[in-house]
C-alpha cells in the first residue's frame, strides 16, 4: 500500500509540473492535447506499477503488462472495467475489521491467562507459552478438548452433539457430498430445522462441485440456511477458483465445537 501511495504521489507531481510548463510556454490547444497524451501514458505506467505491486499470479501480471504495452488504449480501458478486483478487496477490508476485533478480545483473554499462569509450575508455564506462540491465540481456561482420531469417531460425536442442539448449528466444510454420511447429516439437520433450531451451512463451491441440487433444495425447504462460498460460474474466466475455503468447522449452541480434517 505504501508503494502505491508513493507511485501515485510521484505521478501527480509529475503531471502537475508538466501541465504548468506546457500551458505557460506553448500554444493552449497544442499544450492541452500534448498534456492529455502524456497523462494517458503516465496513467498506463501507473497501472503497470499497480498490477506489479498487487502480488497477483505471475502469469496474470505478465499478461496484463503485455496487454498494456501492446495495446495501450484497449488495455487501459479493459483494465479499468475488468482488471480491478474490487469485490475481493472489500471482502478483505471487512475481514480486517473483524480480525482487529478478535485481536483485541484475544489480548484481554491473554492478560487473564498470564495472571493465572503465575500460579503454575515453571514447566507448565513454558508449555502454555509455547502453545500461545505456536497457535497465535491466547490460552483459555474455560474449555476442555478431546482428540478424535478417525472419521468414524469424529462424525459419531458430531451427529450426537447436533441432535442435542437447542438454539443454533453452524457448519462449514470444504467438501459436502450426497453420500451415505451426507444423507445422515442432511436428515438430522432437517429434523433440527423443523424443530426451530437455526441451522446455517457454508460449503465450498469448488470442493462440493459434485453436490446435487436436490440435496441443497431439501435442506432449504426445511429452513436450513445453506450457501456456497464464493460461487464459481465460469471456471476458466473466474479468478475465485483458487480462493477456496478449506475449513472444517461445526459449532453447536456456541458451547460445543469441532475443528480439523
Amino acid at each position: 500500500m505504501r508503494n502505491l501511495v508513493k507511485v501515485l504521489f510521484f505521478l501527480i507531481i509529475t503531471i502537475g509540473a508538466y501541465l504548468i510548463v506546457q500551458l505557460i510556454a506553448g500554444d493552449l490547444a497544442v499544450s492541452v492535447l500534448s498534456s492529455v497524451s502524456v497523462l494517458f501514458t503516465l496513467s498506463i505506467i501507473f497501472i503497470g506499477f499497480v498490477i506489479f505491486l498487487e502480488n497477483r499470479n505471475p502469469s496474470h501480471t505478465i499478461t496484463w503488462l503485455v496487454l498494456l504495452g501492446s495495446f495501450p488504449l484497449f488495455g487501459f480501458l479493459f483494465y479499468i472495467f475488468f482488471g480491478r478486483n474490487i469485490k475481493k478487496r472489500r471482502l478483505f477490508e471487512k475481514k480486517a475489521v473483524l480480525d482487529e476485533q478478535l485481536i483485541q478480545e484475544d489480548e484481554r483473554i491473554h492478560r487473564e491467562a498470564i495472571e493465572k499462569m503465575t500460579h503454575m509450575g515453571d514447566h507448565q508455564q513454558l508449555l502454555f507459552k509455547l502453545a500461545h506462540r505456536l497457535g497465535h491465540t491466547p490460552i483459555t481456561y474455560r474449555t476442555s478438548s478431546k482428540v478424535l482420531t478417525n472419521g468414524e469417531e469424529t462424525f459419531s460425536h458430531i451427529f450426537e452433539e447436533i441432535k442435542k442442539a437447542t438454539h443454533h448449528i453452524h457448519l462449514e466444510y470444504y467438501i459436502l457430498r450426497h453420500d451415505e454420511l451426507g444423507q445422515e447429516l442432511k436428515d438430522i439437520l432437517i429434523e433440527k430445522a423443523k424443530n426451530g433450531v437455526i441451522v446455517r451451512f457454508l460449503y465450498d463451491d469448488v470442493g462440493s462441485l459434485k453436490l446435487s441440487r436436490q440435496y441443497i433444495a431439501d435442506l432449504e425447504k426445511a429452513g436450513v440456511q445453506i450457501v456456497p462460498f464464493l460461487p464459481v460460474r465460469l471456471p476458466l474466466l473466474n479468478n475465485k477458483i483458487n480462493f477456496r475455503n478449506h475449513r472444517k468447522i461445526v459449532v453447536i449452541d456456541g458451547e460445543v465445537g469441532f475443528v480439523g480434517g
